[in-house]
């Protein structure tokens, strides 16, 4: 029995001393712990005005990533082989896009595209304009700015910084960012 509690004592005595050794490592690096904060992008909502295809359209949402000075990334939304009815889209709310954590601000930008998906090899994915989100960092916070890589294709909606109109190819769609 006392073999049993000397050995908890020293597991206990080697996991706080474990534990202590840690801490005191971290502050003598001078290194603070920094909490980890997330930035995301939500597509706060999609509306058709007017579809492409006769029958509806099949959308996803294709965001590619360029952090600066890293490779770029890239990402579906929803993933496939999944996409969106045009006519269900009034179910489409507050569907987070894109989402980064990190210690610190920092800056990238985002080429979000709307995409009617048709199927290979008879017809190809079309794309229904684009938008980029630039975010800065000022003061360790982060700076959003949109733009319109293709203006034929894409306009913003009434002055809003993050509403669009989507009109390519015969179809037109309204969608609503926000950065958080």
């Amino acid at each position: 029995m006392n073999a049993v509690k000397n050995l908890q004592k020293i597991v206990t005595t080697i996991a706080v001393g474990l534990f202590v050794g840690s801490v005191f490592a971290q502050a003598a690096k001078n290194q603070p712990v920094l909490p980890q904060s997330q930035m995301s992008v939500k597509l706060k909502s999609l509306e058709v005005i007017k579809t492409q295809e006769k029958g509806g359209d099949e959308l996803f949402i294709s965001i590619t990533e360029f952090p600066l000075g890293k490779s770029s990334a890239h990402y579906q939304i929803p993933s496939p082989p999944s996409h969106w009815l045009s006519k269900y889209l009034n179910n489409v709310k507050d569907v987070v896009i894109w989402k980064k954590q990190s210690n610190q601000c920092e800056p990238l930008n985002l080429l979000i595209t709307l995409v009617e998906e048709d199927y290979a090899p008879w017809n190809l994915d079309d794309s229904l304009g684009s938008v980029e989100l630039k975010i800065t960092c000022v003061g360790g916070k982060a700076v959003e700015q949109w733009t319109i890589p293709d203006k034929d294709a894409t306009r913003v909606l009434n002055g809003q910084d993050n509403a669009f109109i989507f009109n390519k190819d015969n179809a037109q769609y309204k969608a609503v960012f926000q950065l958080e």
